[in-house]
């Protein structure tokens, strides 16, 4: 059976980006952050610097591509990459109760 690709950050649900042409590299370094993760959990270190890194350069990424949460309430806000309290990547926007997403476009 053929794995379904996951989809695009820009086909999430109220994710609003900018430049759309930079949607390749976020989805790269998202998959190199989420491999990192997973050997961040299977070694029981969930504060990794390669995690950090890896979500660093994910998170330079979205500003540059001015991703944005376009749910209620108005504004829309910038959305980052984080971890969740188990270690697991998700992205999270800055309203004040905020939005998240797994690395899959699922709402959290």
């Amino acid at each position: 059976m053929m794995e379904r690709e996951a989809p695009r950050i820009d086909e999430f649900p109220h994710v609003i980006l900018e430049r759309t042409d930079m949607v390749p590299e976020i989805m790269i370094a998202a998959g190199r952050a989420e491999r990192a993760a997973r050997r961040a959990r299977n070694a029981g270190n969930l504060r990794s610097t390669d995690v950090v890194h890896a979500i660093q350069k994910v998170n330079g990424m979205l500003m540059s591509a001015a991703a944005r949460c376009g749910q209620n309430p108005p504004p829309p806000t910038d959305i980052e990459m984080t971890t969740d309290p188990d270690g697991y990547l998700i992205y999270r926007c800055q309203h004040a109760t905020p939005h998240k997403w797994k690395l899959d476009g699922t709402p959290i």
